[in-house]
Formats: C-alpha cells, sequence, structure tokens
C-alpha cells in the first residue's frame, strides 16, 4: 500500500504541497502518524486527511475510478497482468476506505478493508509464530 500511495496519491498532493518526488510528499506524511494504526493505515489516513483538507477529493475519487476502470491490456497470468490487477484491487480498496469514512474506525486493517470489498472471498489471516 505504501509502494501505491507513493507512486499514485504522491502525484496528487506533490504541487500543492511543494515538493519535488513522489518520495518527499509520501516522508512529510509519515511525520505524525496516528498511533493507533498500523503504519500503512496511518499512512493513508494522513494521505487521506491531506487530500480532503486541500479539497482535492473528488481529483482522488476520479484519479481511483481511472485505476478501477482501465482496461485490461497483458496477457492472462503474466507478471504485468497480476501487477495490473493488484493495483486495480487496491485502488477498489481505497475508494471504499475513502468513501466509508464513518466506517474508519473499524477498517483499521488491510484484512478487515478487504473484507468489506470481498466478502465472499475473506483473505485467511495468518499469525506471525514466535520463534
Amino acid at each position: 500500500m505504501n509502494y501505491f500511495l507513493e507512486n499514485y496519491v504522491s502525484i496528487i498532493l506533490k504541487k500543492y504541497l511543494g515538493k519535488t518526488t513522489n518520495r518527499a510528499v509520501r516522508e512529510q506524511l509519515e511525520q505524525n502518524l496516528p498511533p493507533n494504526l498500523p503504519k500503512y493505515m496511518a499512512l493513508l489516513t494522513n494521505f487521506e486527511d491531506k487530500i480532503e483538507s486541500l479539497g482535492l477529493t473528488e481529483l482522488y475519487e476520479k484519479m481511483l475510478l481511472d485505476l478501477i476502470l482501465e482496461e485490461q491490456k497483458y496477457e492472462r497470468n503474466s507478471d504485468n497482468w497480476k501487477t495490473h490487477i493488484r493495483k486495480r484491487m487496491l485502488a477498489l480498496m481505497l475508494y471504499v476506505h475513502l468513501k466509508e469514512k464513518s466506517k474508519r474506525h473499524i477498517l483499521n486493517n488491510f484484512f478487515e478493508l478487504w473484507r468489506v470489498v470481498y466478502p465472499l472471498n475473506p483473505l485467511p489471516q495468518r499469525v506471525m509464530r514466535q520463534k
């Protein structure tokens, strides 16, 4: 998710934050992350809050919808096809996160977000074994 935020969402914010690189945008938004969330969800929240505070929500929504609806042009099961599908799936999950602002308190990790978007195909949560 961090890669997606830096390489796609940062483009929207770059000029408004006076930054020259996508990484500089991400680094600025990594400051003061909410402590009660996993880092990637806290970063997503900061990105969305900044987009909303700058009045760029419609532009962000359009970018996400363009990615979701982007035409499939790669051979099925190729590496490019898999990357394209992952990008579209993540854009859809971020779109839902943006639109379900009242549910953000329960959409606090990737698994919960996935469950809302894909309720019939939940991801199994694996517990890391202690060594």
